[in-house]
């Protein structure tokens, strides 16, 4: 049997000791980008991907906990590496435990008027809304993105499940990826469309809960794959936490292309709005189905004024969509 001369076992540990090396350094490298996710879109990409990195540079230490491995290396690579792996570890976690909601899930107090809200971004490739009703659990309001014509002729048929189950819908249907909607069981009071400086629409309702008035908004931000997009994303956001200054209680649910830990998602919790969330759990990714779950982020999201209380939160079922729903269960709190 012929062995390779050691010369050429050499050059092979070299060239995989190479490559460890790179990749290692890359992943610091980027993880350290995501600090700079304000100042240009390449950095920004990065800073979605923090769970992603995070296990990266676990997977990169487990080499490291091999004897043979280790030997291939110097002590000084070997500090090096374990250095630069959980560096990028810490800046990651750190980063997404700063957005973690901390609260107690609020008890219901007796009285309280309660409701069930879904955000759905349901694909603009999908017609039919039977899933998406099944997966929404008798919600009292569905939050809708990316409705085409086609499926709006499908939630107007008078006929139809959706009418029948929400009687009180207003809805913008786009041949793009950017028709919107509000389906709700409450009565609209007054409704109004927006749009951005790219003609992207939102929604805003007035409903009446009981005695008590709501405002509810439905929200769809470009993503942000261009410096135009990447700029009219963050606008948007900063717009919708100078309009939340409302004097009802108020729920922005939305497709915001964007993960909580974002730089850009900041002026949100800075308006007074929380992010309803399971208490002390990693956000819920919602985005992309047809990955496996470590390769999902969590860019969708339902936020909502202090004069709510979040007994529970959780993503749905599939809906044909390559995001998953979400499920949070509210209700008013005292004002007394």
């Amino acid at each position: 049997m012929n062995t390779p001369p050691e010369p050429y076992k050499n050059q092979g540990r070299v060239k995989k000791t190479a490559k460890y090396l790179a990749a290692v350094s890359l992943v610091l490298l980027f993880s350290l980008w995501c600090y700079l996710a304000d100042f240009d879109l390449v950095f920004d990409l990065f800073c979605q991907f923090r769970y992603q990195l995070s296990l990266t540079a676990i997977i990169l230490l487990l080499p490291l906990l091999v004897r043979k491995f280790r030997a291939s290396l110097s002590k000084q690579q070997i500090l090096l590496t374990a250095g630069a792996c959980l560096l990028a570890l810490a800046l990651n976690v750190l980063a997404v435990l700063f957005c973690i909601q901390t609260e107690k899930a609020d008890l219901k107090a007796p009285g309280a008027a309660s409701l069930t809200v879904m955000q759905c971004n349901i694909n603009s490739s999908n017609c039919d809304p039977e899933k998406m009703l099944k997966a929404s659990q008798n919600a009292d309001i569905i939050f809708l993105e990316e409705i085409s014509p086609k499926l709006a002729e499908a939630i107007n048929n008078k006929d139809g499940p959706v009418a029948k189950a929400y009687p009180y819908k207003i809805i913008r249907p786009r041949a793009d990826n950017f028709g919107i909607g509000i389906l709700s069981k409450l009565p609209i009071e007054s409704s109004k469309i927006i749009e951005n400086a790219e003609s992207i629409p939102s929604i805003e309702c007035l409903l009446s809960l009981g005695t008590t008035k709501l405002t509810v908004r439905a929200v769809h931000t470009l993503p942000p794959l261009s410096g135009s997009m990447y700029r009219s994303c963050n606008s948007d956001i900063k717009n919708l936490a100078i309009q939340a200054q409302t004097k009802t209680p108020l729920i922005i649910a939305g497709d915001f292309n964007c993960v909580p830990w974002s730089p850009h998602i900041k002026p949100i919790f800075l308006s007074g709005l929380k992010e309803a969330s399971p208490p002390h759990s990693l956000p819920l990714p919602t985005w992309c189905t047809m990955l496996p779950m470590p390769a999902q982020i969590p860019i969708d999201h339902i936020f909502v004024s202090k004069d709510f209380a979040v007994h529970s939160v959780e993503t749905g079922a599939q809906t044909g969509s390559d995001h998953l729903p979400i499920l949070a269960k509210l209700s008013l709190r005292s004002t007394k």
